[in-house]
């Protein structure tokens, strides 16, 4: 493996133990040290009863399966960023070791699970998230602009541009969206969340951001957001009332 391959995954190892510990973190006031996140998940039980563990108070009501359960959920979570850095790595690995048997470096002999592991990464390579597209398009029109805001829509809208902190978002553990209007925290319902898609003609989007990785936050479409804000900017200049 080249040294600049190794470095990255060396990188990538250390990220990962990083967010485990961060993981660890937050469900457990106190820890001991030498707990690591795979044997927490799998002996939860045992670790509290012996005062290795202590959960943090928001926890405390959970069942130690759902404890354990938003575990796994929050470190894959986090683990998402690292995904096209680890399938980076090990396309590289896949690139050399199949250049080495076509040119008689390497043996088949000793490279048996080639094509398995090529499969495999093959496999991981779709999910990666896709790349946004570059041109921006005006799919919002102004009469489905005008219907959202008279409910408070409008507002909402903004909000949606916006990414944490701020925005629209929700904590892991909650089951309702958020946003701030005025100084003040206002819920998200369904209702008004049907409206904004329907003017859209597609779903918002729930995307954790790597900073923020305990928060859920709800978006428009990136093509989206300078189309609502260039709409937003035809209003000021008409001044036409919005309701």
């Amino acid at each position: 493996m080249h040294t600049n391959q190794k470095t990255t995954l060396q990188n990538t190892i250390a990220a990962v133990h990083q967010i485990e510990a961060s993981v660890l973190d937050h469900f457990f006031v106190r820890r001991a040290p030498e707990v690591t996140l795979e044997y927490a998940i799998g002996q939860l039980a045992q670790l509290l009863e012996s005062g290795q563990l202590h959960l943090r108070a928001s926890h405390r009501s959970k069942e130690l399966v759902q404890v354990q359960q938003q575990m796994q959920d929050l470190h894959y979570l986090k683990l998402q960023p690292l995904l096209p850095v680890l399938l980076k790595a090990a396309q590289a690995h896949v690139t050399d070791v199949g250049t080495g048997l076509d040119d008689g470096t390497y043996h088949e002999a000793e490279n048996p699970d080639h094509e398995d592991t090529a499969l495999v990464v093959q496999s991981f390579s779709l999910c990666v998230p896709l790349d946004q597209p570059s041109g921006h398009t005006h799919c919002i029109d102004l009469s489905a602009l005008t219907k959202i805001a008279k409910s408070g829509g409008l507002d909402a809208m903004l909000a949606l541009t916006t990414t944490n902190p701020g925005g629209i978002r929700r904590l892991l553990t909650e089951q309702y969206f958020s946003y701030s209007l005025w100084g003040e925290d206002v819920i998200f319902d369904n209702k008004l969340r049907k409206e904004i898609e329907d003017a859209l003609g597609e779903p918002l989007q729930e995307v954790v951001y790597p900073d923020f990785a305990m928060e859920i936050a709800l978006a428009l479409p990136a093509q989206q957001v300078d189309a609502f804000l260039g709409l937003m900017e035809e209003l000021k200049r008409s001044s036409e009332p919005m309701y």
